[in-house]
């Protein structure tokens, strides 16, 4: 079942779609905890088709994190895929850590104060 009533977070990140023969690149457009609206050209996923999701990150430090999900597809067309992830997956620390990261990127930095 699609639930598209949890907030979701504006995006614009690179993702990996599939594995083995079946492969594409896309666009994470938005997100929730319990999905994705991804923009891929000719993706060729079926309804229904469970598929992997690789998503790369690095932190303001430079460190590099590799989100990985499964979700189906609930709702596609020729230039995109939404999916749900899988309930298994939720709320994983995973998911709720690359969600938490998220809203953190959208925050306004915080003027600084000078001391003295």
């Amino acid at each position: 079942m699609e639930h598209r009533c949890s907030p979701r977070i504006s995006t614009d990140l690179k993702v990996h779609l599939g594995r083995n023969k079946q492969q594409c690149k896309g666009r994470l457009r938005n997100c929730s905890t319990l999905g994705f609206y991804i923009e891929a050209n000719d993706h060729g996923y079926a309804l229904h088709q469970l598929i992997a999701v690789d998503i790369a990150l690095c932190d303001i430090d430079g460190n590099a994190y590799t989100f990985v999900f499964e979700g189906r597809v609930v709702r596609k067309g020729q230039h995109f895929i939404a999916l749900e992830l899988e309930a298994h997956q939720l709320p994983t620390p995973g998911a709720l850590n690359f969600i938490e990261i998220l809203k953190q990127a959208q925050q306004p930095a915080q003027p600084q104060r000078r001391l003295g």
